[in-house]
């Protein structure tokens, strides 16, 4: 099992894609989303006022997309976590 993280700016319907050799179609992977504020030293990943959803995992060979829902007027900076389980 392995994990990978990595930040991105949106709002609405964002499709953020991870890439590791190490991800087939038949691995199972769990996602998470949240907002990022890099200001914050200590804990930059927050619950904020707006709602933000990792709602579609889809792996395939070498990567893996993950549908995110920001419910929010303007961008924001995210953060999206998976866990993947070769």
């Amino acid at each position: 099992m392995f994990s990978m993280s990595q930040r991105t700016v949106g709002r609405g319907r964002v499709i953020v894609t991870f890439k590791d050799a190490r991800i087939r179609w038949t691995s199972r992977v769990v996602a998470s989303a949240g907002e990022h504020r890099p200001t914050r030293l200590v804990a930059p990943n927050i619950i904020g006022s707006a709602r933000i959803l990792a709602a579609n995992v889809s792996p395939r060979e070498g990567e893996v997309d993950v549908w995110v829902e920001i419910d929010w007027g303007t961008d924001l900076e995210i953060h999206v976590s998976i866990m993947v389980d070769p």
